[in-house]
């Protein structure tokens, strides 16, 4: 059993697995390096409830400052790996500083796509990933009257719907016929739209946006879009530089075994970076969302919470560091 464990990155996946950690009983050094300025939080729901207004920002946390102190879980916010020494069995830091490690659990998620178009980085052009990125996105909307959504997917519609509830203008762009066909299948699609367009949401589908400027968005179709506030939601990559710098097997995401344990044995990779084999399918998969399982929310009613989910369909287990001969059950992440 390793006498220490880091973790890098703040989101679900390593959240549930410091926390699973601790709840199996391990009791050696856990550190969580995290690149964001916020505590772990609910980063599905800062599309929807937070962006809506409907949800707090402390009911969005994962957990609370108290408890990693309770739990003795090191977190560390701002605070960004630059490489990984396998030989030398640490992390570095953009600052200079450095953390061994026994075992090393990669869980630095996905990052937005980039819209490269002219316009594409003008200030009232937002992406949404992190807390700090929905604070900015909620600022702006305060101030909007029209938006332009750049996406007709998950994030897109999520967007959209959270904006028309602040009673934003908003008109959706994207290059699909139907909305979340290739998904969902046309039925589904098809109702997904007629229900936006019943809460005053306007398409603009079968073309794309081809630059952007202060008063709005240029459409391949020669329209252009009235906004003072355009969204970007046009899909995720997984973050891979610090596992492609390390040497570890990399096929459009961190190769894993069933155990999560990547092409170097110590170091495991969980959530959106990780291509796991689905024993249902024998195929190697990515799953970008997870579940809770009707797990319970912060800290209040137990001593020692069990894992929130116990954990997820993308997320969790460590290791072979606590229980070596379990393995992650698809699709609710229970490990049995």
């Amino acid at each position: 059993m390793p006498g220490s464990i880091v973790v890098v990155g703040g989101g679900a996946a390593g959240n549930a697995a410091a926390e699973t950690l601790r709840h199996e009983g391990y009791s050696g050094r856990i550190t969580m390096l995290s690149a964001d300025e916020s505590m772990p939080c609910d980063r599905p729901n800062l599309s929807k409830g937070y962006l809506a207004g409907t949800a707090s920002e402390e009911s969005n946390l994962l957990r609370s400052a108290k408890f990693f102190e309770e739990h003795h879980i090191d977190l560390h916010l701002r605070t960004r790996v630059t490489a990984i020494d396998v030989r030398g069995g640490h992390v570095e830091l953009t600052d200079g500083g450095r953390h061994a490690y026994g075992s090393l659990l990669l869980a630095t998620g996905a990052d937005p796509v980039r819209l490269e178009i002219p316009g594409g980085d003008l200030p009232h052009v937002h992406y949404l990933r992190t807390l700090a990125d929905s604070r900015a996105l909620v600022s702006k909307a305060l101030a909007s009257r029209r938006a332009v959504v750049i996406g007709a997917s998950f994030i897109g519609l999520e967007v959209a719907a959270s904006l028309r509830a602040r009673n934003i203008e908003v008109q959706v762009v994207g290059p699909e016929t139907i909305p979340m066909e290739k998904i969902l299948g046309p039925v589904a699609g098809s109702f997904i739209r007629r229900l936006h367009e019943d809460h005053g949401v306007t398409f603009n589908l079968g073309t794309t946006a081809t630059s952007i400027d202060e008063e709005g968005v240029t459409l391949k179709n020669g329209d252009h879009l009235h906004a003072d506030l355009v969204v970007v939601g046009i899909g995720v990559r997984p973050a891979l530089s610090l596992a492609e710098q390390a040497g570890l097997a990399v096929d459009r995401g961190v190769t894993v075994d069933e155990y999560l344990e990547t092409s170097v044995p110590h170091i495991f990779a969980a959530g959106d970076i990780a291509r796991w084999p689905d024993r249902l399918t024998g195929e190697r998969i990515r799953v970008e969302h997870f579940c809770r399982c009707g797990a319970p929310r912060g800290d209040r009613g137990t001593q020692h919470p069990r894992p929130p989910g116990t954990l997820s369909c993308r997320a969790v287990l460590l290791d072979r560091a606590v229980r070596p001969r379990h393995r992650l059950c698809r699709p609710c992440g229970k490990v049995g």
